[in-house]
């Protein structure tokens, strides 16, 4: 995804943000997959932009694992409503903006990353490589 965006290697920020999609290419309310180093990632634009994520001209969004915690669904498959995503396996839900289990009570947190819109409408990722995708781990 973002060779096309962006050339063959994705530039990082100073802070490690990583280009991840154009504001242009989302969609209120649907989720878009994107893989950054390693690791697939579904950045979604929210319905209210009242939460800690990335803003820009009152746009919310937000960047999670594409992986649910709990049993290893594929959430682009699930559904994004009112700031939540479901897990079309087992009927998991979570807070897209702070991964918070909502549904059961004390399930497994979902992995979120924070987010940049950039003024020219790039959205930044911060999504670190996973430890054990490391080379000599």
């Amino acid at each position: 995804m973002t060779d096309s965006l962006f050339g063959e290697l994705p530039v990082r920020d100073l802070a490690g943000f990583t280009p991840a999609a154009r504001l242009s290419d989302l969609q209120r309310g649907k989720m878009k997959r994107v893989d950054l180093n390693g690791v697939s990632i579904l950045l979604a634009v929210l319905d209210s932009a009242n939460g800690p994520a990335a803003n820009l001209a009152g746009v919310e969004v937000v960047a999670f694992t594409s992986i649910c915690p709990h049993a290893l669904g594929d959430l682009s498959y699930g559904s994004l409503s009112n700031g939540e995503v479901d897990c079309p396996d087992h009927g998991y839900r979570f807070n897209a903006r702070t991964g918070a289990c909502i549904f059961p009570k004390q399930g497994p947190r979902l992995q979120t990353y924070p987010v940049r819109v950039l003024s020219d409408g790039t959205v930044m990722v911060k999504v670190e490589r996973p430890a054990w995708m490391s080379s000599g781990a």
